[in-house]
């Protein structure tokens, strides 16, 4: 009989008069009318189940099914007190009705009780150890109480005798990735999707799971493992907008920009919208965020401008986001704007005093302006960072400028060789305040330093240092000297390519019997930090068609092969073969007549030696080269030539050879 059908029949029966002729048919009317509450309750009408229970309860308050039934129906309409009060009469009636305490339990889970509900949970499992409900809903009960072991053990002992049972592959994928275990929560989904693959909530926790397991992973620096989470969820999702945010910081960390940005592209775009009228803190902090990594990957593109605009983006989705402020200053910074990038700077330090990059940033924009008052005092800021601008710290006590009666200080080098020349003039200005100066260096500069006056020893970074009272970095000097850009020392020469050490300089030959003047170059520097530094040979073709000069490689490292590729040629005489040390390529540089360089250390020694040096300068360069000069305030021989379009050495090349045709020309009046 159909459940209208059955409804019709048990409103058309009479109600019974008398109770002790007609308590059987009483009975089987109110069981009736229980049997027609739970199919409305399984039809989904509620209500109507409600009412025909309720029939069923006058007739027989003794009956317990139709009271667990009431209790079901106002449970799925929410309206948890009343199910409980439904549930609890029932138990009443029947201690071990499974389906009324599994209830029961229930509206005390849902409201917050899940220590009161535990006890009702195993008392069916103890009749009943394979109820499903009753066993899912302890797991729930002991993961509420942070007893997360026992709710997993509770869903494995489950699945192990119903190992097909979805729900429970989800419960305990939920459970174990409460617990941090993204991996095996992500194998626990895999088999609910295997099992049910259209349960939409089933594809959307794993989908969730790899994201959060690809996260993990990233932070563990598991590039390869945190991709395939990422395409993993991906491939169940390809809108999910946190997979596509992690797959381009991957590609951020794999150096590959061009990627990172579709990523990124492609996240935004599928964010939920959102309006700044009517903000959320964590999507706005996730806008902010993906805005931020996109400004990464246009940054390693030199694409400033559009990096800009997404630097501004994410300042108007977080205000107060120190890294979106600092990001801003450095593509300022790099768009040579550097007023604007001291404002984006301080703003950052505004928010976070202690943000050592935006510090050290900060003095990179001031010295370059020849604010050397305040940049060599936010200088200091390069010990707070995490970086590789150190190299290693004596536990000495620090020298800042006083008197030294004869104590023996030790100068320490830092960053890079150029760093090391340029700042090494110092140490005779360490010794006249009265002490003796011991020069820890690398070791390429070892044997050019022992030259330096002032120095009483060098030693190389890693060997142990003779004894001393007091240590000073070699790059805090220019603060404790406060020196100012019209007070620079920069008297030369102060280092010497004659040999004075045990181990002489190396005579090389070549330079002999050359004819005209005497040119050494280097076209290419290190490709850290920044690649585009270098420049090509054809780049530099214009020189060659200068007569009257013998030209010379100065050129080490990999890129000294490149006068070997095929199709290049040039007039260069390679010296890279006596090139060992600094030592010996001061010993060269001093017997030449010009140096052209695109390498700053080869531009600091040249400097230093008193040798004429030219520089070629990307549009951008660092601090000490200041902007728009064509000298330098550090080296009076020294000249810059500077790009006039980032990234366009040609040009570079073509104004360098006009002015060398002019430089020999003058070279061969002299010399008549």
């Amino acid at each position: 009989m159909a459940s209208t059908e059955f409804e019709e029949a048990l409103t058309s029966t009479p109600h019974p008069r008398r109770s002790h002729q007609l308590s059987s048919r009483a009975l089987a009317v109110a069981q009736q009318h229980a049997s027609l509450g739970r199919r409305l309750l399984e039809s989904g009408r509620h209500g109507a189940a409600i009412d025909a229970c309720r029939r069923a309860l006058a007739l027989r308050p003794d009956l317990g099914a139709a009271a667990t039934t009431i209790g079901d129906a106002l449970f799925l309409q929410g309206r948890l007190d009343e199910a409980g009060a439904m549930y609890g009469q029932a138990v009443v009636l029947d201690p071990d009705d499974a389906e009324a305490r599994n209830g029961l339990g229930g509206v005390l889970l849902q409201t917050g009780k899940p220590k009161e509900a535990e006890p009702h949970f195993r008392r069916v499992l103890t009749r009943y150890p394979y109820h499903l409900s009753a066993t899912l809903n302890l797991a729930r009960a002991l993961a509420e109480q942070s007893r997360l072991a026992e709710a997993v053990e509770c869903c494995a002992a489950l699945l192990a005798s119903h190992p097909d049972f979805v729900t429970g592959h989800l419960a305990l994928g939920m459970f174990l990735e409460a617990q941090g275990e993204l991996a095996q929560a992500v194998a626990a989904y895999a088999r609910a999707t295997e099992l049910a693959p259209e349960l939409a909530e089933a594809r959307a926790r794993l989908a969730g799971a790899a994201v959060r397991l690809g996260d993990t992973q990233f932070a563990a620096g598991q590039m390869d493992e945190a991709a395939a989470a990422y395409e993993k969820a991906l491939g169940l999702d390809g809108g999910l907008a946190e997979a596509h945010g992690g797959i381009g910081r991957v590609w951020l960390e794999r150096e590959k920009p061009e990627q990172a940005e579709a990523a990124f592209r492609r996240a935004l775009a599928l964010a939920p919208a959102w309006t700044r009228t009517r903000p959320d803190a964590g999507i706005a902090a996730g806008y902010c965020a993906l805005h931020l990594n996109l400004a990464h990957a246009l940054i390693g593109q030199r694409k400033l401008d559009c990096a800009e605009a997404s630097c501004r983006e994410a300042i108007g989705y977080g205000s107060d986001s120190v890294e979106a402020h600092y990001l801003l200053g450095c593509v300022l910074r790099h768009a040579g704007r550097p007023e604007e990038a001291i404002e984006a700077y301080r703003h950052a330090i505004g928010l976070d005093p202690s943000h050592a990059a935006s510090h050290w940033n900060l003095a990179m924009c001031l010295l370059l302006l020849g604010d050397y008052v305040e940049g060599w005092k936010e200088y200091e800021w390069r010990w707070k960072l995490e970086a590789e601008v150190i190299t290693r710290v004596h536990h000495l006590p620090r020298w800042e400028g006083e008197a030294l009666e004869g104590k023996t200080v030790l100068v320490t080098s830092e960053q890079g060789f150029g760093d090391t020349i340029q700042f090494a003039r110092y140490a005779r200005l360490v010794a006249e305040r009265g002490g003796r100066v011991v020069l820890e260096c690398q070791p390429a500069l070892q044997r050019l330093l022992e030259m330096m006056p002032g120095v009483s020893a060098v030693v190389a970074q890693g060997e142990l240092p003779p004894r001393c009272d007091l240590q000073v970095p070699l790059l805090s000097l220019p603060r404790i000297f406060e020196t100012r850009l019209e007070s620079v020392p920069n008297g030369v020469p102060y280092l010497s390519g004659t040999a004075h050490s045990p181990q002489p300089i190396a005579h090389c030959p070549r330079l002999e019997g050359a004819t005209g003047i005497r040119i050494g170059l280097v076209w290419a520097g290190s490709p850290k930090p920044n690649p585009r530094r270098s420049c090509t040979l054809d780049d530099l073709a214009p020189l060659w068609e200068i007569q009257g000069i013998t030209w010379y490689s100065l050129q080490v490292g990999p890129r000294a092969k490149d006068l070997e590729q095929p199709g290049v040629k040039t007039p260069l005489i390679d010296l890279s073969d006596q090139l060992t040390d600094f030592a010996d390529t001061a010993a060269i540089i001093s017997q030449l007549d010009l140096v052209i360089t695109v390498d700053t250390a080869a531009a600091h020694l040249a400097g230093a030696l008193g040798v004429p040096v030219w520089l070629l300068l990307i549009k951008v360069a660092d601090w000490r080269w200041m902007l728009g000069r064509e000298d330098c305030p550090w080296y009076p021989t020294m000249r810059l030539f500077r790009q006039r379009e980032a990234g366009e050495w040609g040009e570079v090349g073509r104004r360098v050879g006009e002015a060398l045709a002019r430089f020999n020309e003058d070279h061969r009046r002299s010399a008549r």
